[in-house]
């Protein structure tokens, strides 16, 4: 999936997309306990696609809304969501997080109080049931005490001097499955850390519900 924004679009409401010679490949995970994926062969496809996309159209096909719900609290660590998109086929969350007091030992060492590991989600709709989701982090961006601020590659560490008092923000997508009749999602993140053996396992923490 990639994401457009309006440095890409240069502000243009009519904008084409070419691709050529694409591959398509399966990714699927062996276990929800872990991160391990199984990948297929690809299916290449050879040839030239042009499609052409209108942001005026797109705008009146999704239903933007201002989501009700708290915000969810790990450690030091605030997640707010901040928009719900409901499109023909999908409900797109953007999530923004914010954490404070980072230091370089926090977000480094696994036995430190405030480390926070991956986090991956799951949605349950009003009635439980589980609905597919895919989610995306596209910013990480820490600002240092003395207010010089840097952007990370994603899940990155950018750097490797000590410091302390930091605040990063991220800002993330959830991409969830639609279905009729939905009027609230349950978001159940989990979190990774290492057991007793050094593997990395996750645990699900509070859930928090969107209503529509």
């Amino acid at each position: 999936m990639y994401f457009l924004t309006d440095k890409e679009l240069a502000n243009k409401t009519e904008f084409d997309i070419n691709i050529l010679y694409t591959d398509i490949t399966a990714i699927v995970q062996k276990d929800e306990e872990n991160i391990e994926y199984e990948i297929f062969p690809p299916i290449y496809v050879e040839g030239k696609m042009d499609i052409n996309f209108s942001k005026t159209t797109l705008d009146k096909s999704i239903d933007k809304i201002t989501p009700n719900c708290e915000n969810f609290k790990y450690k030091n660590m605030t997640k707010t969501v901040e928009s719900v998109s409901i499109t023909p086929l999908q409900i797109i969350l953007k999530i923004s997080s914010k954490r404070e007091n980072v230091s370089y030992a926090s977000i480094s060492s696994t036995a430190h109080e405030n480390y926070i590991g991956l986090m991956k989600y799951k949605a349950y709709d009003q009635n439980g049931i589980e609905l597919g989701l895919k989610d995306y982090q596209i910013m990480q961006k820490i600002t240092y005490s003395n207010g010089k601020s840097e952007e990370w590659g994603i899940g990155e560490i950018g750097t490797y001097k000590n410091f302390e008092n930091a605040k990063m923000e991220l800002i993330e997508y959830i991409i969830i499955e639609k279905k009729d009749g939905i009027n609230s999602i349950g978001i159940v993140p989990s979190v990774s850390h290492p057991n007793k053996d050094g593997e990395e396992i996750y645990s699900d923490l509070e859930k928090f519900n969107i209503y529509f």
